[in-house]
């Protein structure tokens, strides 16, 4: 009887660890994704066109009159010591303002507010 009420006990336990692990997991994605849909947004309004003096500070680039073609993020994660902000890495197709052509990875960090701010931290 005893060894069924331990075994029921370490059932019960391995089910709340889950629980509880699988919603921080879910927490940090949801987190992930609201701070990659920020920096789309951004990002979008830059290959737009529009002028980078609504957006200070986002990336240097966009202010010194470079064209965004494209772009696509390959790696976003909380940063540790503050979970409400990301880092998120980003495959740049830019032009420079006499049109040359060239291919940046940057790094940009998502600070999720209120309000959202964010900010080029490299380039590799």
């Amino acid at each position: 009887m005893r060894a069924l009420t331990f075994w029921r006990q370490i059932l019960v336990l391995w089910l709340l660890a889950s629980l509880v692990l699988g919603c921080k997991n879910d927490v940090a994605s949801t987190k992930l994704t609201k701070a990659e849909i920020e920096l789309d947004k951004v990002l979008d309004a830059w290959a737009r066109g529009e002028p980078a003096d609504q957006y200070p500070d986002v990336d240097p680039d966009w202010k010194a009159g470079y064209k965004l073609h494209s772009f696509l993020s390959s790696d976003a994660r909380l940063v540790e010591t503050k979970p409400e902000q990301a880092r998120v890495e980003v495959a740049l197709s830019l032009s420079d303002p006499k049109g040359k052509r060239l291919q940046k990875t940057v790094v940009y960090r998502v600070e999720q507010g209120p309000p959202v701010v964010i900010r080029r931290e490299s380039v590799r």
